[in-house]
């Protein structure tokens, strides 16, 4: 299941139901993508593949297309990824 992670612009308020999905319908120039997962993989989507180290771990991220499943930060898809390339490399 794919799921596309986002970041507000612009100051746009992002609302979310209790299971973390989106709730009010949001415009492309909106949002700013960060990261997609896709079958248990992870990536962030350029520019931020390049310079995630640089923000804040505590950014939260929300899930355009589904439901978080545990990612609720820049953080939480630092870990998977991360985690991610741990089990590659094994």
């Amino acid at each position: 299941m794919s799921t596309l992670f986002i970041i507000p612009a612009n100051g746009v308020e992002i609302e979310t139901d209790e299971t973390g999905e989106i709730k009010n319908s949001l415009r492309e120039w909106e949002y700013i993508p960060v990261a997609s997962r896709w079958n248990g993989g992870m990536l962030f989507k350029p520019p931020f593949d390049r310079m995630y180290h640089l923000l804040s771990p505590d950014i939260k991220v929300y899930p355009s297309d589904n439901t978080p499943q545990g990612i609720y930060t820049l953080g939480d898809i630092i870990k998977e990824i991360e985690e991610q390339n741990e089990r590659q490399q094994k």
